[in-house]
């Protein structure tokens, strides 16, 4: 069996990289399922890039699909794309133009007499088109960011797991921690059958080998490896490229969440809930869910009502994120509510909402 070239490239990886490919050597007899899983910045899609260069590199079927918050909504996006090189000779040119609905109506309606689009029909005409492509062929389903999988195409997935666990087919997929629940992933995951893998930080001697200053990238890092990799590199192409990633992940959770998280980087300390309420503006409802989405992005840390920036990196980046007049703006609020709860710390009756007298 041939391995991955990639592997050679991980650094503190050797373990999780042998147990993918002894999982995966055995595929080639019977099904198996891997989950990598972990927070953001881990390291979860380079493993999955292991497993898939592992199957292709020994001549397997390869199917591949990467999930995003903004196709987690469009019914059938990942089987479709997952499918695409099955469909795509089999199916019109109209139906690929139409998009996913249609592209499965017109494979499902060569599965039954109907092509009646639903979850059964359709699990119907894809497990027909994965044991006739595994018949004589391991395949392999390699599946980035399940965890943004729309429900439409998880559920199809759902019933076809075990009746295709003894087929020549391995599951490979990432999902980020923690993930939204769904009884399908929460299935998959929880199962006896699935091996789940959880890259761990990396350790000061693994950047030592990158950099003489490793107790300092470490402090900053947290050992994320996306991070202690951009902080090894030290150019500016590098922090853009971190402050973009941050970026994206703050944008689909709100501008709630985006003034939070840089109001709290500006703060350069760790802060009270109530201050971030006073610096934003927002309801306390609203801030309190911001801080949890946060929290799930692995961008703050909430402690007893004290929120602080994760990785010092992070909070040396997030100021970028706003514009000139943003920043300033942000900053003038910060400095008030600095000055209202040092204030309030002396007179509790600071900033107390007034009664009306009876």
């Amino acid at each position: 069996m041939s391995t991955s070239p990639r592997s050679r490239d991980l650094l503190e990886r050797d373990s999780e990289i042998a147990t993918i490919e002894t999982v995966l050597s055995r595929a080639a007899v019977t099904g198996e399922r891997i989950v990598v899983s972990g927070r953001p910045g881990m390291g979860r899609s380079a493993l999955l890039m292991v497993a898939r260069d592992y199957a292709i590199a020994n001549g397997w079927n390869v199917l591949t699909a990467t999930s995003s918050e903004s196709t987690s909504h469009v019914p059938y996006s990942l089987l479709t794309e997952l499918l695409a090189p099955l469909l795509t000779p089999i199916v019109s040119a109209e139906s690929v133009l139409a998009g996913p609905s249609t592209m499965l109506r017109q494979l499902a309606s060569l599965a039954s007499d109907d092509g009646e689009l639903s979850p059964a029909s359709v699990a119907y005409a894809v497990r027909a088109a994965l044991l006739g492509l595994a018949d004589t062929t391991p395949t392999a389903i390699v599946m980035d960011d399940h965890h943004w999988a729309d429900s439409e195409s998880l559920e199809v997935l759902g019933m076809l797991l075990n009746p295709l666990a003894d087929r020549h087919i391995a599951v490979v997929l990432t999902v980020r921690e923690p993930w939204r629940p769904h009884p399908v992933l929460d299935e998959f995951l929880a199962s006896p059958l699935t091996l789940t893998i959880r890259p761990a930080a990396l350790s000061i001697d693994a950047i030592r080998t990158m950099s003489a200053d490793a107790e300092s990238i470490l402090e900053r890092t947290g050992g994320v490896p996306f991070y202690v990799v951009a902080a090894v590199e030290g150019s500016s192409v590098a922090a853009t490229r971190v402050a973009a990633a941050i970026r994206r992940r703050l944008l689909a959770r709100g501008p709630w969440a985006a003034r939070a998280a840089v109001a709290t980087a500006l703060c350069m300390r760790p802060v009270s809930r109530q201050l971030l309420r006073g610096t934003t503006g927002a309801p306390s409802v609203e801030i309190d869910e911001a801080l949890r989405e946060l929290e799930d992005e692995d961008i703050v840390t909430v402690s007893g009502g004290v929120v602080a920036i994760r990785y010092p990196m992070v909070a040396e980046l997030l100021p970028q994120l706003c514009s000139p007049a943003e920043l300033a703006d942000l900053s003038d609020a910060v400095r008030e509510a600095e000055r209202r709860e040092a204030l309030r710390a002396i007179n509790p009756l600071v900033g107390a909402p007034l009664t009306e007298a009876g």
